[in-house]
């Protein structure tokens, strides 16, 4: 009977202090949840599966909202307004 593995979660800290992507160059890592996940090839199904998503969602979304304005959600200082 094996020992169940312990897994240690990373913080976002610690992977940018390791050097993040620079540490694995060449390969597709993605930090997530705080566990390292090796991204795997999309090939030509996947592509367009989400070519076929992406019409259909488009079809069914008002057109006002493919485009969002520049820096739509971000709160501005009105001009003469106090700090």
């Amino acid at each position: 009977m094996q020992t169940p593995l312990t897994l240690r979660r990373w913080e976002r800290a610690e992977y940018d202090r390791l050097g993040g992507p620079r540490v694995f160059q060449g390969e597709a890592v993605e930090l997530i949840g705080g566990q390292l996940v090796v991204a795997e090839p999309q090939g030509s199904y996947h592509a367009g599966a989400i070519t076929k998503v992406d019409y259909a969602l488009r079809a069914i979304v008002p057109a006002r909202m493919d485009r969002a304005a520049p820096g739509a959600g971000v709160p501005r200082r009105r001009i003469g307004a106090r700090a």
